[in-house]
């Protein structure tokens, strides 16, 4: 077959402008032109105003009845010009399909950065997955798509819905995997759920996208010395403190990392279902020893998990040491007698000659790893109140504390305890703190205990705001408020120094 230019070519010279046999449009011998199929002797549209009639097609037996009809110029009975426009219209269709998506794409763009600008990220990612639908290379639809998935992941996990939030962090690093916050947003959903080994992954992606990302390096660091592997914590911390000097905390690892490696180089290791559990082997007693505290730690494990509703799903880590290798370390305030930073740190002289005092204090540093795990910066007041409500310490004596030098305003029971060298006034603090959760617990049981740990653990804002905020909810007041409840209710006085220091 011809093409189309050389087809037009050959077509037969066409009669004048007009109706049939020369008559103008519309003219008396000119039949109406009528829409639809056309028949033999109708007349069609060819051309540019061109009008003529088809001539009724000579029947022959010699040639297929589907093909009767096509002769020079003619294709099934119709002229080749009015194929030629038929194909023209098709073109002109199809130019116009991109304009027409192009259009659709800024409506989309639009739409989507309306929804992203409103947070409506879930709208946002509807709108967006439309556009990469459509356009998978647009640039800015995949930056939208990360930032729309990054902060649903974000909200998610401020609600205390972590698999959703891991599964839309996921979502962000396919999308946008050289923007690290996915990478950092998915190894902290991991680790609150005790998955170490995905955070650990991601945050060693963080560092293939930037080998100085400060948060992954202090992250490994911090992880590594939790195993124990010092050479490795040596390492990233080492590297977190040169691409930042003036945070302190790479610097206190890199002592502890030093110290431990120096201590525990001789010690030996006993796990079980949730403990790992450091000690110094001398001629049997040890194991024996540890043997018979890992025992106690399982059941006080079990004990907490029944208190706060929930299991840490994570190991814990207890390190075991004698006097003397206890006083070999640097002690967050000279009064402690153990102390928990992420291991468990507690002298075990005393297991043999008095095993009640030993498992108290071993009760009360696991309880601060149970609500470490789920309200990392928990107020100090909340961490000594439920830790010495959960190892038994009676109210009587601390209650008559408080009745003879008054109560802490809120700022001081927010402040790190640790710090505090007067020894007189962490009585105070630790008193009034365990005074406080045991009038929480009256007022709403231990379960309006463990619906404000929920709480806490959800949402961006400093401590003081979201346990206010909290507080309210459940109890109807803030700190400050019920710390007046309190004293009202134990007749507490109120002196202007309470402890020797101002109460506000």
């Amino acid at each position: 077959m011809r093409d189309l230019p050389t087809a037009a070519r050959a077509l037969p010279e066409l009669p004048p402008p007009g109706g049939c046999d020369g008559e103008p449009p519309g003219a008396p011998g000119s039949p109406p032109f009528l829409p639809g199929p056309p028949t033999q002797g109708s007349p069609i549209l060819l051309g540019r105003g061109s009008w003529r009639r088809l001539r009724p097609l000579p029947k022959s037996r010699s040639r297929p009845a589907e093909t009767r009809g096509m002769g020079k110029g003619k294709i099934w009975g119709i002229s080749s010009v009015f194929l030629l426009e038929l194909l023209m219209a098709g073109t002109c269709l199809v130019s116009s399909q991109p304009r027409a998506q192009s259009s659709r794409l800024e409506r989309l763009e639009a739409k989507a950065h309306r929804a992203l600008k409103e947070q409506n990220y879930a709208l946002a990612k509807v709108l967006l997955a439309e556009g990469l639908r459509l356009a998978p290379q647009r640039k800015d639809f995949r930056e939208g798509m990360t930032e729309a998935c990054l902060q649903l992941g974000l909200r998610l996990h401020s609600q205390g819905r972590p698999r959703r939030a891991l599964d839309q962090f996921r979502q962000a690093t396919l999308w946008g995997g050289k923007d690290n916050r996915t990478w950092l947003g998915l190894a902290e959903v991991a680790r609150s759920m005790g998955d170490l080994r995905q955070a650990e992954s991601a945050w060693k992606s963080a560092l293939r996208v930037n080998p100085n990302e400060f948060d992954a390096l202090y992250a490994l660091g911090k992880l590594y010395y939790d195993r124990r592997s010092y050479d490795k914590a040596a390492l990233y911390l080492g590297r977190a403190r040169q691409v930042n000097p003036k945070d302190p905390r790479p610097k206190r690892y890199l002592e502890k990392t030093g110290t431990d490696r120096g201590i525990e180089k001789f010690f030996s290791q006993k796990y079980s279902s949730h403990f790992a559990f450091h000690y110094r082997e001398t001629n049997g007693a040890g194991d024996r020893r540890a043997k018979q505290i890992l025992n106690y730690l399982e059941q006080a494990h079990g004990e907490l998990v029944q208190f706060f509703g929930r299991d840490p799903r994570k190991t814990m880590v207890v390190m075991a040491y004698d006097t003397n290798e206890f006083a070999m370390l640097k002690h967050p305030a000279s009064w402690t007698v153990a102390y928990y930073d992420g291991k468990i740190r507690v002298p075990i002289d005393g297991w043999t000659r008095n095993k009640r005092e030993t498992s108290q204090v071993l009760k009360h540093e696991l309880t601060h790893a149970f609500l470490d795990s789920f309200v990392e910066d928990a107020s100090p007041w909340m961490h000594e109140g439920l830790a010495q409500v959960n190892e038994g310490r009676p109210l009587g004596p601390n209650l008559a504390i408080l009745q003879q030098t008054g109560i802490f305003g809120p700022k001081q029971l927010r402040s790190s305890f640790i710090q505090i060298q007067d020894e007189n006034m962490v009585k105070v603090l630790y008193a009034q703190s365990l005074v406080l959760v045991d009038f929480l617990i009256k007022k709403k049981g231990v379960a309006g205990i463990r619906t404000l740990i929920r709480y806490l653990g959800q949402g961006d804002e400093p401590i003081g705001q979201r346990e206010d905020r909290a507080l309210k909810k459940i109890y109807g007041k803030d700190l400050d408020g019920l710390l007046g409840q309190m004293r009202n209710h134990y007749r507490i006085p109120i002196p202007s120094k309470p402890g020797g220091k101002p109460g506000k």
